[in-house]
């Protein structure tokens, strides 16, 4: 009947800072990262701020596996969704959680050479139909 869209957008942040709890009367795990990122121009909330600012996110607990600190804070991209989030007092509220990383891969050279290759064999069979026809 209707095609609702998801809410999902990407994110990029440098990630500075990991964290996790676990409820203790229900072992519900909460995971959140912390991010520097510019502050945005023009903001009506703080329309004086410049620079840069710490942001927190919240995620889903499988995504700070993947952050490794080995050499420092790590620029990744992610991907978000709006979920309905319950804190640890218990209040639910709509908000943007992180649910996957992005991996930006370069496409398969092997497939572009094989494109390329195509493309040069496919004027000379034209050419040889041309000549019966003569």
């Amino acid at each position: 009947m209707f095609d609702i869209p998801t809410a999902k957008a990407t994110l990029e942040v440098l990630v500075v800072q990991t964290d996790w709890y676990a409820k203790k009367d229900t072992g519900e795990v909460f995971a959140s990262l912390q991010g520097f990122s510019p502050i945005p121009a023009g903001s009506k909330e703080r329309p004086n701020a410049r620079g840069f600012e710490f942001t927190g996110y919240a995620c889903d607990p499988a995504i700070l596996e993947e952050i490794d600190f080995a050499r420092g804070p790590v620029k990744m991209k992610f991907e978000t969704a709006v979920r309905p989030t319950r804190d640890q007092f218990g209040r639910i509220e709509n908000k943007q959680v992180i649910v996957s990383v992005v991996r930006d891969e370069p496409a398969p050279r092997h497939s572009a050479s094989r494109q390329s290759s195509t493309q040069t064999a496919a004027p000379a069979v034209p050419t040889a139909d041309s000549s019966k026809g003569a």
